[in-house]
């Protein structure tokens, strides 16, 4: 054999060892990748903006796009846990049969074997771990189905099998569906994240109790309560018209925009939504059914001779914005018997009050720091006055104990009547 062919012969060896080499460094480093892949996949698995890719009514074939084969099913669950967990369960099962970790693999768990790796046999149901597991911290997501999909998807960050059955505290909520009706029973889908990290999306029933912009609350089911502004609209199956709806199942007419016309006059209850500014003199006329007023918050004075014609009113709420109320505008309102002053007022003036005779109760809101002497003139039947604001009263130049409705009610009406009583705010 010549130089020249042992030569080649040497300079093809060794590129075939090269080869050899580069193919095998190739295989580690795919090897490496596709762990690595598998790893990342595993991790980003248990983020919240990972699950909630997921929504109420969605397929299960739409969970397993999202987040894979479940590593335990029942009929109306799918779980996954981290692999932390199922590398603990693994070690659990590393004595028994291997025929039995294999019928158990595929059967409660089908995805563990594809997560960690085609060799891994698990046979321990997560449903009853071993002691051994208690304390390990692992990540947690659990989907519940019915009929026609979807129902709940919970991602616990933080779990442990000493620590699952805990409250959570809500840290917000949101309510993801868009069609609210106001004083309506609304199912709908929402969603709650948690300080440790966690989150549900599950479905709820709210109930707006205004019209426009409001807030709902509902409680959650790790303990928590949640809230979220939200817009409701009127109901179409409710009468309603311009500027006003009416509740059917309570009779109860919500005026909420001004110039409201056309509102029915045969209901007993009215309430103003925060949307009203004013009420127009003659909104009450010949309203001999009316029993029972709530003003909203838009409305800031109430003027003498409104309420004329109110020959039924028993008891009105004067809400959060009222601040002024005239001298006279309970003067034809015989059958009033019932008072409330919100946040807005700060003064109670002479003869607000005066001439109503049936007046028995009266609740003084808790910024009313006077009450003007005569405020409560010719008010014979008053017997209950409550302060929301107790402490600081004086009258007279005597410091006055109002914590007694009844004592409060003589003394507005015998020797304290006389004199303007203020409230000393202390910081």
């Amino acid at each position: 054999m010549s130089n020249n062919q042992r030569s080649r012969e040497k300079s093809a060896t060794a590129g075939n060892r090269l080869i050899g080499g580069l193919v095998a460094l190739g295989l580690v480093l795919l090897l490496v990748t596709t762990v690595i892949v598998m790893c990342v996949a595993m991790s980003s698995k248990f983020r919240i903006s990972h699950v909630e890719q997921i929504a109420v009514g969605d397929s299960r074939e739409r969970v397993i796009e999202v987040l894979g084969e479940p590593y335990a099913r029942s009929e109306n669950t799918f779980e996954y846990y981290s692999e932390n967990y199922l590398r603990l369960l693994q070690q659990q099962a590393g004595q028994e049969d291997q025929e039995s970790q294999e019928e158990l693999t595929t059967a409660r768990m089908p995805g563990v074997a594809e997560t960690l790796g085609a060799s891994s046999k698990v046979s321990v149901d997560p449903s009853q771990p071993e002691q051994a597991l208690g304390e390990e911290v692992y990540q947690y997501i659990a989907v519940t189905f019915d009929e026609d999909g979807v129902v709940s998807v919970f991602l616990d960050a933080n779990r442990s099998e000493l620590t699952k059955e805990e409250g959570k505290e809500v840290r917000g909520g949101l309510i993801l569906s868009d069609a609210l009706y106001a004083h309506t029973a609304c199912e709908v889908s929402y969603r709650a994240e948690y300080t440790d990290g966690s989150y549900y999306m599950g479905i709820t029933t709210v109930t707006p109790s205004a019209y426009g912009s409001t807030t709902v609350w509902w409680d959650e089911p790790y303990g928590g309560r949640c809230s979220c502004p939200v817009t409701a609209s009127v109901n179409p199956e409710f009468p309603s018209g311009n500027g006003w709806y009416l509740v059917p199942d309570t009779q109860v007419l919500y005026i909420f925009a001004d110039g409201a016309s056309g509102y029915p006059k045969d209901v007993s209850t009215v309430t103003f939504q925060g949307g009203v500014t004013s009420i127009e003199d003659d909104f009450f006329s010949d309203w001999g059914s009316l029993r029972h007023i709530t003003l909203g918050s838009g409305i800031k004075v109430l003027q003498a001779g409104v309420l004329k014609g109110c020959s039924s009113l028993q008891a009105i709420n004067l809400g959060n914005g009222v601040e002024v109320v005239e001298a006279g505008t309970f003067a034809d309102c015989p059958a009033l018997s019932s008072i409330t002053i919100g946040t807005g007022m700060t003064t109670v003036t002479a003869d607000a009050f005066s001439g109503c005779a049936t007046l028995r109760s009266i609740t003084i809101g808790q910024n009313v720091t006077t009450i003007e002497a005569g405020a409560f003139a010719g008010c014979d039947q008053l017997t209950s006055v409550t302060f929301r604001a107790a402490g600081g009263w004086m009258a007279n130049g005597e410091a006055l104990d109002v914590s007694d409705p009844a004592v409060n009610a003589a003394n507005l009406l015998g020797a304290y009547g006389a004199y303007a009583w203020t409230r000393i705010v202390t910081e």
